[in-house]
């Protein structure tokens, strides 16, 4: 070989090189960075799929609790509640006391605040309190709850005596009464 074809040869191996170094650094630079994005979109794919399928999961959810809401409204909006003349509050302690006897509870404290209104409500705090069978403070809980639609439970303070089933108990009760009373009678309290 000659000089010039040997010179021929390493320029060609060297433009040879130098075309693959270039080759390289454009799949590097250029075509790499593309071919992650395809790998990363098909991962964002299914993020958003699995997302969409969590919506929809949860947008029936929402729908079935939307209507449980509006069911319980409807049926609380064709429950009439009765409400008492606020001159009976004798009579509701009477019943609060003679509930609590049937649950088999003692009663130790029954305290009547002033009457309070709020909005369109006029309402006694009562506050009562004793002890009994943890079974007789949950049945009071249970019945107040179910038949007095009148009487909200405000807080339940209660201890449990270890080992023997009892309880000590303390009820914040709001009653709500159809109009302010008529007449100023003193409120018995039993401490």
């Amino acid at each position: 070989m000659n000089e010039r074809s040997e010179s021929r040869w390493l320029v060609h191996a060297v433009a040879g090189v130098l075309c693959l170094i270039l080759l390289g650094t454009g799949w590097w630079l250029g075509l790499r960075p593309v071919a992650n994005q395809k790998t990363d979109v098909a991962s964002l794919r299914k993020q958003v799929q699995a997302a969409e399928v969590s919506l929809r999961q949860k947008t029936a959810d929402f729908e079935k609790l939307k209507t449980q809401v509006q069911q319980t409204q409807t049926r609380l909006e064709n429950r009439p509640l009765q409400l008492r003349s606020a001159s009976t509050l004798n009579a509701q302690l009477g019943r609060y006391s003679d509930l609590a006897e049937q649950c088999g509870l003692a009663l130790s404290t029954t305290r009547v605040g002033d009457l309070a209104a709020s909005g369109d409500h006029r309402y006694f705090p009562v506050t009562i309190g004793g002890s009994g069978p943890l079974v007789g403070v949950l049945r009071l809980l249970e019945v107040l709850h179910r038949e007095y639609p009148d009487t909200s439970i405000h807080f339940i303070d209660m201890t449990r005596t270890p080992g023997e089933g009892e309880a000590r108990f303390e009820l914040k009760l709001v009653w709500l009464v159809a109009e302010a009373p008529d007449i100023t009678a003193s409120v018995p309290t039993n401490e």
